[in-house]
């Protein structure tokens, strides 16, 4: 059931998205629209996201409304998501036009 990559998007990004959107609860046709995300790759997410640990809440009003809601689980998987996309920023990684000679070691 894997997802694939939406644009310049891999599934992290898109879940990160989806759990920023849902911090208030959201249904699902705004949550598309929110996080810029199609029916089906919005339907895979969420069935991953139900899953345990679930990163979100299935909620569902009196009146059969079904609203989606970012859990504990899912604001932790964003504090970390957000604390490894900055470690790995284009800025901090360093290139070189030569390559990078490997060491000799003697025996």
């Amino acid at each position: 059931m894997g997802i694939e990559e939406d644009g310049n998007r891999n599934s992290y990004d898109i879940i990160a998205d989806i759990l920023e959107a849902c911090r208030n609860p959201l249904r699902k046709t705004p949550l598309m629209s929110k996080a810029s995300a199609s029916k089906v790759t919005l339907d895979k997410i969420l069935r991953i996201c139900l899953m345990e640990p679930s990163l979100l809440e299935k909620k569902i009003t009196d009146q059969g409304v079904i609203f989606y809601q970012t859990t504990a689980a899912g604001l932790e998987y964003l504090q970390k998501y957000k604390s490894l996309t900055k470690l790995a920023k284009p800025e901090r990684i360093i290139t070189t036009e030569a390559p990078i000679p490997l060491l000799q070691v003697q025996y």
